[in-house]
């Protein structure tokens, strides 16, 4: 029942992404479900896709058609999220750094009392509620994940929006650093009965991700932790 909607939401996306030639991808977790089963991984949040840097051109007449397909499009500095069922879909901006392919995260690291602000302030932000995601952007077990997600959801827009914006300024923010061939395109997989864009050899790009293990589904998640491509932004230097 919680995804029963969400077909038609990557349907809709996937073909407007392909007529306006934006340069898209499945990506993260949605790539994994897809490859592992062709639908989304139980208990996920949201859909994930990537945008190349190259698709500039198209991507506002595409955001414009969406919305009149009954998309809420929010603009983030690093990445866009549309919703229209309930099940958000972030869309990760990737651009060429050398010879990799270089996308934000902004989930802060918590640092001191600021840093547990600024978690409360991410999760504040956020639109999915799901434990996994309490729990990386909050390790307080004193304040309930429930009295959260009410106060997020009641929060206005423009609150929400200066947030965002104190938590890029402020917090420091993780990014994925991907070997470019990695992610060259040309491939398609089925993802919840859609045909969609996906990395020419997704099995490659999930095992340097994920590890050699990334077809067993595991228990426990940290995305922190877990993901070999997010690294400290902190850290970027060492890594041209």
């Amino acid at each position: 029942m919680k995804y029963k909607y969400v077909r038609n939401d990557i349907n809709d996306i996937c073909s407007t992404f392909a007529s306006e030639n934006v340069e898209y991808f499945l990506d993260s977790g949605s790539l994994l479900g897809a490859v592992r089963t062709g639908s989304m991984v139980p208990n996920d949040g949201d859909v994930d896709f990537g945008l190349l840097n190259s698709t500039e051109g198209g991507l506002f007449t595409a955001l414009i058609t969406l919305k009149t397909k009954g998309f809420t499009v929010q603009l983030k500095r690093y990445s866009i999220q549309l919703n229209r069922s309930g099940i958000p879909i972030s869309c990760t901006f990737y651009k060429t750094q050398y010879d990799h392919l270089q996308g934000f995260w902004g989930a802060p690291k918590s640092k001191g009392l600021l840093g547990i602000l600024l978690r409360i302030i991410y999760w504040f932000n956020a639109e999915q509620y799901q434990s996994l995601r309490f729990k990386q952007a909050l390790s307080l077990g004193v304040v309930s994940k429930y009295v959260l997600s009410i106060l997020g959801k009641i929060l206005p827009a423009s609150v929400k929006s200066k947030i965002d914006s104190l938590q890029y300024q402020f917090g420091p923010r993780y990014l994925w650093w991907i070997p470019k061939p990695l992610i060259r395109l040309g491939n398609h997989i089925q993802f919840e009965g859609v045909d969609c864009a996906a990395p020419y050899e997704p099995e490659k790009y999930l095992s340097y991700r994920y590890g050699n293990d990334w077809r067993t589904p595991r228990s426990k998640w940290n995305t922190v932790k877990d993901d070999k491509c997010l690294v400290e932004s902190e850290k970027y230097r060492n890594l041209k």
